[in-house]
């Protein structure tokens, strides 16, 4: 039988229980069909204090409003959601807190019902550290899974770090990580410097699709090349149109450029401007050069050296400034009486124009390998009727060959107060290659005289 003690009771007593001022007593219960109130202020600090205390649970029918800190003591308290507990936040024991649903929508949804267009949701990881250091990690997003063998694996995270802390002078990073092979791997990060992709140099390609190519972009990473246009497969730089099937060379694969079709390389100017293509080394940035001139001249310009070798006007004409070029002229009575049967090499010292300045000591040098034009002229005095003959020859560090022969028996009757010979001829010279002027005067007697005013030796470097 249950058992009320009061000093005083105002109310009459029932068979059914005690009614006191709307309170209903029965059987261990406390039914109210108002308010209960307590007055007391107590802070509660633990489970065993506070205004209200109860040993068992708490149901609450209707909502419930708590006006200052909730505590939940246990070091696995769960809140659970739903009249089936479908959704839990887990207390980890010194961790934090674990949000856990049996679905695969939306877990968490932050939402603003701001009108104002700069107010939107915003999620914002803090550190509050009162003794920041560089390098400090501020926050991390990672995903995870269970694996096939039951254990628990980082799949991927996005991190921020504090890279310098420094008053007015603060950087900072971002990296995004993904699992490769097992090992998380640094796919993309962004610092105070640069933007890196592939820090790690995994065997990961990089590419851009288009609305129509799939390859638009791509850096592939096994073969250490750029592609526009297609998967890289020649130079360096390989820009593609489509497959040609032809082969770089290795001499020129730095930069590709690949069609089916034509081909082409584009340099667009201002109309009073130039377009260049520099060649450089270590010792000089544009030591030769293409240029093309979008002014009145409309020319075209190829240096070496650093210098202007070849223009093409907008006629056509061709103007090479440092293309080899002699003309030799003997001086006044350098060779007279000449020994028959001997081989005289011209002595040509009067220097008109020597471009280069191939020719030195009566012999040319030809600076690179080409064909070379030789013209020589020479005008003798007195040559000996009964000579055999007179011939000009342009003798050569490989071969010898003769311009000209003159048969003084045949071409002349008596001795000649002068003979004037011409000859022409193209020889083939490999660089240092030389060549001199000669004349031979086989039979007779010595004299023979050359003339300084008519005896010339030219040379021209044909392009």
């Amino acid at each position: 039988m249950s058992e009320i003690r009061v000093d005083t009771i105002s109310e009459k007593t029932s068979a059914n229980g005690v009614a006191i001022d709307g309170v209903t007593l029965k059987d261990g219960a406390l039914t109210a069909s108002g308010i209960v109130k307590t007055d007391d202020t107590t802070n509660a600090t633990s489970t065993t204090d506070g205004s209200l205390q109860t040993d068992g649970g708490l149901s609450v029918v209707l909502d419930a409003v708590i006006g200052d800190d909730l505590f939940m003591k246990s070091d696995a308290a769960v809140i659970h959601f739903g009249a089936d507990s479908d959704v839990t936040l887990t207390h980890v024991a010194d961790k934090g807190l674990t949000l856990s649903t049996a679905t695969g929508d939306d877990s968490l949804i932050l939402q603003s019902t701001l009108a104002d267009n700069n107010s939107a949701p915003r999620l914002k990881l803090h550190r509050a550290s009162s003794s920041p250091a560089d390098n400090d990690l501020l926050g991390a997003i990672t995903w995870s899974f269970l694996d096939d063998g039951g254990n628990s694996h980082e799949a991927a995270y996005i991190r921020a770090t504090a890279t310098d802390v420094s008053n007015g002078s603060e950087d900072a990073s971002l990296e995004f990580n993904v699992d490769v092979a097992g090992t998380n791997t640094e796919r993309l990060s962004f610092n105070a410097v640069e933007a890196v992709f592939n820090e790690d140099s995994q065997d990961i390609d990089f590419r851009v699709e288009s609305n129509g190519n799939a390859n638009m972009f791509t850096i592939n990473a096994g073969t250490d090349k750029v592609g526009i246009g297609d998967n890289p497969d020649l130079g360096l730089l390989h820009v593609k149109s489509a497959d040609s099937g032809g082969s770089a060379s290795v001499h020129a694969d730095e930069l590709v450029i690949e069609n089916s079709a034509n081909a082409g390389l584009s340099l667009l100017s201002g109309t009073s401007n130039t377009g260049s293509i520099f060649f450089g080394d270590s010792g000089d940035n544009d030591i030769g050069y293409i240029q093309y001139e979008h002014s009145s001249s409309n020319s075209l310009y190829f240096g070496t050296n650093a210098g202007t070798r070849m223009i093409i006007d907008s006629t056509g004409a061709v103007t090479m400034p440092h293309q080899p070029c002699v003309r030799v002229n003997m001086n006044n009575g350098a060779q007279n009486n000449i020994t028959a049967g001997a081989n005289a090499t011209l002595i040509l010292a009067n220097e008109i124009f020597d471009v280069g300045g191939d020719f030195a000591s009566n012999t040319f040098t030809a600076p690179v390998t080409g064909k070379y034009f030789f013209s020589l002229t020479t005008r003798l005095s007195d040559v000996d009727s009964a000579a055999d003959y007179v011939q000009m020859v342009i003798a050569g560090s490989n071969r010898n060959t003769t311009l000209n022969t003159y048969i003084p028996g045949i071409q002349q009757s008596a001795d000649a107060s002068s003979v004037t010979m011409n000859g022409a001829i193209i020889l083939d010279m490999d660089a240092n290659d030389t060549a001199t002027a000669r004349i031979r005067i086989q039979g007779g007697h010595d004299t023979t005289d050359l003339s300084d005013d008519g005896t010339c030796l030219y040379i021209h470097k044909l392009s």
